[in-house]
């Protein structure tokens, strides 16, 4: 008889014990005591098992067993628990708005920005560069748009 994988997991299963009805073991004996090809992997399984048995190395854990098996169940019960959506208590609109005045602040800011610049060439309106050839010295500007004129005061420190 063609082994297939049906035949295949039975033969295992009656290896492992753990078949369910004793008419699946009467089967899967019959079939062993009439198909060489059966028999024969019933053979290589149990000499696999066998063999893995006798010199599979002892398990050890990090912690005691109760405790390793317990943090699997935890993670399993974890998974399949069921998803609480999250409740707002806060209004709708609040969350709706809070955000809207962000933006509004960001604009503003960057409007004002742009407001202070000059022709959008990058220079501030309030922010001169004044040079002078005295040392120690100190200036103050006053620039008024509406007149179109900039006044500088200088003042040296040393007499």
């Amino acid at each position: 008889m063609r082994m297939n994988k049906e035949l295949t997991l039975d033969i295992q299963a009656y290896l492992d014990n753990e078949l369910a009805s004793e008419a699946d073991i009467k089967r899967v004996a019959k079939l062993l005591a009439q198909d060489g090809e059966a028999s024969l992997l019933y053979k290589e399984l149990k000499d696999t098992r066998e063999i893995l048995a006798g010199n599979e190395l002892p398990a050890k854990l990090p912690e005691s067993g109760e405790f390793y098996w317990s943090g699997i169940r935890r993670a399993i019960e974890r998974e399949n628990a069921p998803r609480v959506a999250v409740v707002h208590d806060t209004p709708w609109w609040i969350r709706v708005l809070v955000p809207l005045a962000g933006v509004a602040c960001v604009g503003l800011l960057l409007s004002g920005i742009g407001i202070m610049t000059l022709g959008g060439k990058g220079r501030s309106a309030y922010l001169h560069e004044i040079e002078t050839s005295i040392d120690d010295a100190s200036a103050i500007s006053f620039h008024s748009q509406s007149q179109g004129m900039t006044v500088v005061w200088v003042k040296d420190y040393n007499p």
